[in-house]
């Protein structure tokens, strides 16, 4: 069987981290590169929403001049202390053991009172998305919160595409969980928040990743794809000085999307020639 070709994976980072992720993707596609033509899009919590449109063929400079704008439909969500200390506690459970941390999570899910309901969460979810047909490349990376298991949902999956978002990006003790397919789903992006390693069999991988810093034992995204580099031909965009400075620990601000967008879209053209010669490659 041949090799798969090319994928994109899209990682998790809040509201501000889909307006960079559309920033780079819009400024991509400014330079000639078209991430819609890869033949699989991974998206995870953020990445999923970002994902879903960019496989949708939707026109990415519009979904970037989206973000431009506040969303007033948006909730925004706080991670309290006592929410992180308990994300700290999963790890600490878990070691090196992603399952185990994962199972963790999930309890945290089930004791921690979300901030808003699962028909608020929906309404977001659905406010975010530019299609509600689920695309035929595309997966959005959630997370069993029983087992700890990963899954990659998609149109085979038997959901919606606004239930696969959601489940992608149930943040355990901020936004609800959700049930189908007999299964509680939670964030896909807690342990790994890109997931790089799922594209392992492609032979060229464009990872975008908001929040790539490793938790507990668990590698940072750029250690993932350092690993994925031994076998495929991999690029990678983390957040630069600037983005940082601009996004700060607001990540679920929606006041901030605008200017993250706009970090996005300069960086991007920071290593134009770089990742124009890992596409064309």
């Amino acid at each position: 069987m041949a090799r798969k070709e090319v994928a994109v994976v899209l990682g998790g980072g809040g509201v501000t981290g889909i307006a960079w992720e559309s920033g780079i993707i819009a400024s991509l596609k400014a330079m000639g590169i078209y991430l819609w033509q890869a033949d699989m899009i991974l998206g995870t919590s953020a990445g999923s929403f970002v994902g879903a449109a960019l496989a949708s063929g939707y026109d990415m400079q519009r979904y970037y001049d989206h973000q431009r704008v506040v969303n007033t439909d948006e909730k925004t969500g706080v991670a309290s202390k006592e929410i992180i200390l308990s994300w700290r506690d999963a790890f600490i459970e878990g070691g090196t053991d992603a399952e185990a941390i994962e199972r963790a999570m999930g309890n945290i899910s089930k004791t921690r009172q979300p901030q808003i309901t699962l028909a608020e969460r929906k309404a977001v979810a659905e406010s975010r998305l530019e299609t509600l047909d689920f695309p035929d490349h595309y997966g959005a990376v959630s997370v069993d919160r029983d087992t700890g298991q990963t899954h990659v949902l998609t149109k085979d999956s038997g959901v919606s595409l606004v239930e696969a978002t959601c489940a992608s990006g149930a943040v355990p003790g901020v936004w609800p969980s959700i049930s189908f397919n007999g299964i509680d789903w939670i964030d896909g992006g807690m342990v790994s928040s890109a997931n790089p390693m799922l594209a392992k069999d492609y032979r060229k991988v464009l990872v975008i990743a908001p929040l790539p810093k490793g938790y507990g034992q668990m590698p940072s995204t750029q250690e993932e794809v350092a690993e994925l580099s031994k076998t495929s031909r991999t690029f990678l965009f983390v957040p630069d000085d600037h983005t940082k400075a601009v996004v700060g620990k607001g990540i679920y601000d929606a006041d901030r999307a605008p200017a993250s967008g706009q970090a996005g879209w300069d960086q991007a053209l920071t290593v134009k020639n770089d990742v124009l010669d890992f596409w064309n490659a």
